[in-house]
């Protein structure tokens, strides 16, 4: 763990490039890696999720392979195993914990975040833009 943690971009890098014959190294060099072509807003409406529907079964019918990749996270929970759970925060008066969100506006204004991006390879990304720009 001690060694790991003095490791830098500069070793990294150069442990990648040692490994020039490993194809997922190469594409790191090359910065060939999977392009996005398609991102909803960070909290995505029922038509939001509709378009993106709608864009991986263009991408499907034209036989591109894609990566569908979701985010969803809350800004000010933990992420466990079982599920998100909330800062909790011990008053002073009555030293009960009590969530975050009780003392702070800005905090329990935060919402959500349920992104939705779309990425293909690299090769694909051309013909992928005009089936999904084809509107």
């Amino acid at each position: 763990m001690d060694e790991y943690s003095d490791w830098d971009d500069v070793k990294v890098m150069d442990m990648i490039k040692r490994r020039q014959d490993d194809l997922n190294c190469r594409a790191v060099l090359e910065r060939n890696h999977i392009r996005m072509v398609h991102e909803s807003p960070e909290t995505p409406s029922k038509r939001d999720e509709e378009i993106k529907e709608e864009k991986t079964k263009k991408l499907e019918d034209a036989g591109i392979r894609f990566y569908e990749d979701r985010a969803d996270n809350v800004w000010y929970r933990f992420n466990t195993d079982e599920e998100s759970k909330e800062i909790m925060i011990v008053a002073v008066k009555g030293r009960e914990a009590r969530p975050l969100s009780n003392f702070s506006k800005l905090v329990s204004n935060m919402g959500e975040i349920k992104q939705m991006r779309i990425y293909v390879w690299p090769e694909d990304r051309v013909r992928a833009e005009e089936e999904l720009n084809d509107d």
